[in-house]
């Protein structure tokens, strides 16, 4: 009888898309997440794939929006593995208040101070 563990690493996907969907309500969020998150720190290997498209758009100074973004994963062959424009639409509704954004900008500060990656983050509700 087999009796090992196998253990989960935690992954919250929620906040994985609300990272990548204030990057693309906000161009000046992308220079605060790329402080403090790599792409490693991703689980979902699709994330990870938006987050590197986004850091390519960013570093070339091209605008990031749900259009160019998708024009980057189609010229990194990417695009129909992530999922696509449903999967894209998905992530940009991911932060759909003001409120959200700037709970993620305290929410990123922490991650900071603590170290952690998203797989360890807990979203919080905004009242």
């Amino acid at each position: 009888m087999d009796t090992s563990v196998v253990k989960v690493t935690p992954y919250n996907e929620a906040a994985e898309q609300s990272v990548l969907g204030a990057m693309l309500l906000d161009r000046n969020c992308v220079g605060s997440v790329m402080q403090l998150v790599q792409s490693t720190g991703f689980y979902d290997p699709r994330n990870k794939e938006i987050f590197e498209a986004v850091l390519d758009l960013f570093n070339i100074d091209k605008p990031i929006d749900v259009i160019t973004l998708a024009e980057q994963l189609k010229r990194r062959g990417t695009f129909d593995k992530i999922g696509g424009e449903m999967y894209l639409v998905e992530i940009a509704t991911a932060v759909p208040t003001s409120a959200r954004k700037c709970l993620f900008l305290k929410l990123e500060s922490l991650i900071s101070f603590i170290g952690l990656s998203f797989k360890n983050i807990k979203l919080i509700k905004v009242p």
